[in-house]
């Protein structure tokens, strides 16, 4: 039966993609082929390096037929305990600027489309009621990298973003 799938996933037509994160994407990889293949596609995938996320949004290539890239909190914006509440919310302030300029240099420079994803909202909050207005609250930090994100895909015809949170819940 292997033998009979791999010839017949050599007729789909391919797709070239190109995965990127700032955590590793080797799972994700090994599951958009046979993800791909069900919907008619033979995905070639290529990865960037760890956490190259942001140069390949900053210096897009025309040689694949889309990006995507999987954000995860702990990978784009871990939390140190050693800081302060204020040098830590500047920290998450600074990274989610940096991705939404990279975002929107991506959107100028290239013609291919990108696919990324939100940040899924928290099980659980880190500061009690106050989680979505504290400055360490697990909530206000994903929202304000999920603004972003939204904010930018919005301007441009070239962003598609995924929802974490309705992907997740069809799981």
């Amino acid at each position: 039966a292997g033998q009979h799938f791999a010839a017949h996933l050599e007729c789909l037509p391919a797709i070239r993609l190109r995965l990127a994160g700032f955590s590793t994407t080797q799972t994700l990889a090994d599951e958009l082929r046979p993800a791909c293949a069900a919907e008619g596609w033979r995905a070639d995938v290529s990865q960037a390096h760890f956490g190259e996320a942001i140069a390949e949004l900053m210096s897009p290539q025309e040689d694949r037929d889309a990006l995507l890239v999987f954000l995860d909190l702990d990978g784009f914006a871990p939390r140190d305990w050693r800081n302060s509440t204020a040098d830590g919310f500047k920290l998450l302030t600074e990274r989610a600027e940096l991705l939404g300029d990279a975002l929107g240099t991506f959107a100028e420079r290239s013609r291919i489309p990108l696919l990324i994803n939100t940040i899924p909202s928290a099980s659980a909050p880190t500061a009690g009621l106050l989680d979505r207005r504290h400055e360490m609250g697990l909530r206000r930090s994903i929202d304000i990298i999920n603004a972003l994100i939204l904010g930018v895909a919005e301007r441009s015809g070239r962003i598609a973003v995924i929802d974490a949170d309705q992907a997740l819940a069809e799981l």
